[in-house]
């Protein structure tokens, strides 16, 4: 990242720097002529003297990659750190230690994930997951103040902007970076500009490679995106000027779930699911002829799903104790939600746990009142 000055002469700082996308953004960075990088991160790599020796294979990958990114000219130092340890920090960081001259960019990657929702959030994992991103953003804050550097990147995430489930210490996390880039970018005669990528997945790389995460980006209209397509959207960025950006790509389909965040992207909103499409043969039951109907319909549709014959299923036992992973979840709420029309929240089978459970659920719904329906009309945005 340039941001006015010629690419030879930077001088990079790549907290995560060894790991998958760390080492990604390390050769995009010395393709555009970036000659000295530090890779920084609690990972360091066995002495140069032994890289010959036998290895772990996610060894030897960093060990080439490195050997990779000399062969075409730069000087790479690698440094193991927690980068929290302020003091240290500085100390390994200083010019004398590296042998280098003074850092003038920061990319800043480090992180790690621990999916739980709020209601089950402990101490131990919050402190975990805000640590390496919260805590080292800032300490890197301090150790590098915008008027020191040329440009100050930040990994953050699109997980918070979508509303995924699970995410609530990372989408704290990211959320703090995304604040940071604001508090940097506005600090009084700041030269080195600050920017907060809310990415989406890179395919197949990073922490997010999860069917999960894939699962429930897909229910919001939204997909992962390639290497090249991230480096494309940065140097998009770069153009921009510092800032936030989310970044992710749009599926060709209409969502299952309406977000405000998306509404600005989206040529025009598509109405909720018509309860006329999917609901009409429940509209005039009975209450005890609508519980029954729908026990026999969810039992139906998440036995089809589980690959079991609906005899199979217990309708008052623990779908997870017959079978059910969260995958499944995902899948089968969006299933319920298209066969009856009514969106339905992420964390249903985790509060309605049986088919008889998510039945009742159900049936509340659809014997509310029609003057409380919420569907949204079409708008063009």
């Amino acid at each position: 990242m340039g941001h006015g000055r010629g690419p030879h002469g930077l001088r990079l700082r790549i907290t995560g720097g060894l790991g998958v996308l760390g080492l990604e953004v390390a050769q995009w960075l010395a393709e555009r002529g970036a000659r000295r990088l530090v890779l920084a991160g609690r990972r360091g790599l066995p002495p140069r003297s032994t890289w010959d020796e036998p290895a772990e294979p996610e060894t030897r990958q960093r060990i080439e990659a490195v050997r990779a990114l000399e062969e075409q000219g730069v000087t790479v130092r690698v440094v193991s750190l927690d980068i929290t340890d302020t003091e240290r920090a500085a100390a390994l960081l200083a010019p004398d230690a590296l042998g280098l001259p003074p850092i003038r960019g920061v990319v800043h990657l480090a992180g790690v994930l621990d999916n739980k929702m709020v209601t089950t959030v402990q101490e131990e994992s919050l402190r975990a997951v805000l640590r390496p991103k919260a805590d080292g953003a800032w300490a890197l804050h301090q150790l590098f103040p915008p008027d020191e550097v040329d440009f100050f990147v930040l990994f953050s995430s699109c997980g918070q902007l979508l509303g995924l489930p699970g995410q609530a210490a990372y989408g704290s996390a990211n959320t703090f970076l995304d604040a940071l880039a604001a508090h940097r970018n506005g600090a009084a005669g700041a030269s080195g500009g600050t920017t907060s990528f809310g990415w989406t997945s890179w395919r197949g790389q990073g922490m997010a490679v999860n069917e999960v995460v894939d699962s429930e980006l897909r229910a919001r209209g939204v997909r992962d995106i390639s290497a090249q397509e991230a480096f494309s959207a940065w140097d998009f960025a770069e153009r921009r000027g510092a800032g936030h950006f989310p970044v992710l790509r749009l599926l060709a389909d209409e969502p299952d779930l309406e977000l405000p965040f998306l509404s600005e992207v989206h040529r025009a909103k598509q109405a909720a699911p018509s309860a006329g499409q999917g609901a009409e043969s429940f509209a005039d039951l009975a209450p005890e002829e609508l519980r029954t109907r729908l026990l026999e319909e969810v039992g139906a549709q998440i036995a089809g799903e589980m690959k079991l014959a609906t005899t199979q299923l217990d309708h008052r036992r623990s779908l997870v104790e017959q079978g059910l992973d969260s995958v499944m979840t995902i899948v089968i709420r969006r299933r319920l939600e298209k066969r009856f029309g009514q969106k339905l929240p992420a964390t249903l089978l985790w509060h309605q746990p049986t088919v008889s459970a998510i039945s009742e659920h159900l049936a509340e719904l659809l014997a509310a009142p029609a003057d409380a329906a919420t569907a949204a009309p079409v708008t063009a945005v």
